[in-house]
């Protein structure tokens, strides 16, 4: 199975020159929107603690 994937891997036409073509089934178009999503929610997750982070520096300052 692991050979079968690694061929998959080389042959797909629209897998990248990097290493996401081979842990992601690019042929598909699930695989490239699984990969969006994620990317999308590791987005949101960076703004929110970010968010916290100023929330929290905001509060540290108020209070002196």
């Amino acid at each position: 199975m692991l050979s079968h994937r690694a061929s998959a891997c080389v042959t797909s036409p629209r897998a990248p020159a990097g290493i996401g073509g081979c842990f992601w089934p690019w042929g598909t178009g699930m695989g490239r929107g699984m990969l969006l999503l994620l990317l999308l929610l590791l987005l949101l997750l960076l703004l929110l603690l970010l968010l916290l982070l100023l929330l929290l520096l905001l509060l540290l300052l108020s209070s002196q």
